[in-house]
């Protein structure tokens, strides 16, 4: 079994003038809620049950201001926020169960690969009476991550082998320019 999910959020102020009296926030953010789960069995004299169960998640998330912007509060205790997250909750399950027989086998390999990037980008102006909070990703950002390979066998000359792996990037980037 393959799941692929690409998940995207932008924010883009191009060169956008925005004055305000009170706080002024912006922000990319992506949800997820994710259960991927491959699940087989079999019985008899010889039997083998096999899963593989592959997620791949990919998540971009960004806030850009353009070199022509101008962001400005005039209220006391205004700020100006730009966030750049995600949060995800991530289940990845792979189950082979092999019942019984003789000889059997059961076989379950589970991967998982997630790619994280948060990116906030200022080249314009920015001008607060109270904090400028500029976040990618860290601990805005939140991740629940469970694999599970599972490989149950019954038979009386049983071979079972379960594996899992996973690969996580992650790409938190603040780049504020001349402006």
């Amino acid at each position: 079994m393959d799941n692929e999910v690409t998940k995207t959020a932008r924010v883009d102020l191009g060169n956008a003038y925005v004055l305000s009296q009170g706080e002024q926030s912006y922000a990319a953010q992506t949800l997820g809620n994710l259960n991927v789960g491959g699940y087989i069995k079999a019985a008899g004299a010889g039997a083998f049950s096999i899963v593989a169960v592959d997620n791949d998640v990919a998540e971009t998330n960004s806030v850009n201001a353009g070199s022509g912007s101008y962001l400005k509060t005039t209220g006391a205790g205004s700020d100006i926020n730009m966030f750049a997250v995600d949060d995800l909750d991530i289940r990845v399950i792979g189950v082979a169960d092999t019942q019984g027989g003789a000889v059997g086998g059961a076989s379950s390999n589970v991967g998982n690969s997630l790619t994280r990037t948060n990116k906030v980008n200022v080249d314009g102006h920015l001008y607060s009476m109270n904090n400028v909070n500029l976040t990618a990703g860290g601990n805005a950002s939140e991740l629940d991550l469970v694999l599970s390979s599972e490989a149950y066998n019954k038979t009386a000359l049983a071979v079972s082998v379960p594996t899992y792996g996973n690969r996580l990037q992650q790409n938190g980037q603040v780049t504020v320019g001349p402006g």
